[in-house]
């Protein structure tokens, strides 16, 4: 049987407001990450742009690989139907780790 580990290490910077999320993978194999948001994400050159009601957020994503963008039906806590977007990407050949970075954008 094979086996792995994930480590995972969020650092807020009270400086500037960045939060990174980074993710090492230590085993052996492909992988895919996947973040979910109730904002429509909006891909650009700089990133992905997560707008919100009374503020924004630009997500990088290290390494800079290439992602999807997908909309999917979900029922929320409460019961009722709401769109949901996955926002997938799969490390480039070789990368063991993979993450993000969350910058709030001034309204």
């Amino acid at each position: 049987e094979k086996g792995g580990s994930i480590f995972r290490q969020m650092i807020f910077s009270t400086a500037d407001g960045k939060l990174t999320v980074k993710d090492c993978f230590c085993f052996d194999g492909a992988f895919t990450e996947n973040l979910i948001t109730q904002c429509e994400p909006v891909v650009t050159e700089d990133g992905v742009i997560l707008p919100g009601e009374k503020a924004s957020a630009r997500l990088r994503i290290l390494g800079n690989p290439p992602l999807t963008v997908k909309a999917h039906l979900h029922r929320g806590h409460r019961g009722e139907w709401e769109t949901v977007y996955a926002i997938r990407w799969t490390p480039l050949p070789g990368q063991r780790e993979t993450g993000f970075e969350i910058e709030l954008l001034e309204p």
